[in-house]
């Protein structure tokens, strides 16, 4: 998993020690935090891990409750869409398009293995049961509908 950019951090822990597994990877203030789960439990622990003046960035609707915001005044919260055609993002999308190419050939950004999975819709039962028993690994399982019998 590390060779497609997995971290330290067993994503199979158990919410109660997620703090504690990445503070013990740094010890300096988090001053920025991206949830990319923003589940509610995650932007909690994500809130807790944003050092004071530093900014959490979610990328679903905050659930932070009023009194933990009210509790931490001097950490932001904000809720952020990567759709490159709001117009907050069109500079950065026209940016990160242009580098796209460049880090596909250095090797810093690969493609995701796709592998096409033979029986239209019929097949996307034993597919699940594939993935739920984790066989499928890091790659994309795609179904044809028109090969459907």
């Amino acid at each position: 998993m590390k060779s497609i950019g997995a971290t330290p951090i067993d994503r199979n822990l158990p919410l109660a020690g997620l703090a504690a597994a990445i503070t013990a990877i740094t010890t300096e203030p988090m001053r920025l935090v991206f949830d990319a789960i923003s589940s509610d439990e995650t932007q909690n622990v994500a809130l807790d891990l944003t050092a004071p003046g530093g900014l959490l960035i979610l990328v679903l609707a905050s659930h932070v409750t009023d009194d933990r915001r009210k509790a931490s005044p001097d950490k932001e919260v904000v809720h952020t869409l990567g759709i490159p055609h709001l117009p907050s993002n069109r500079d950065l999308a026209a940016e990160v398009y242009e580098l796209l190419p460049g880090w596909f050939e250095s090797g810093d950004l690969t493609p995701t293995e796709t592998e096409y999975i033979a029986g239209g819709l019929a097949a996307i039962p034993a597919a699940l049961d594939r993935l739920r028993e984790g066989l499928v690994g890091p790659r994309k399982m795609v179904v044809r509908p028109p090969e459907t019998h």
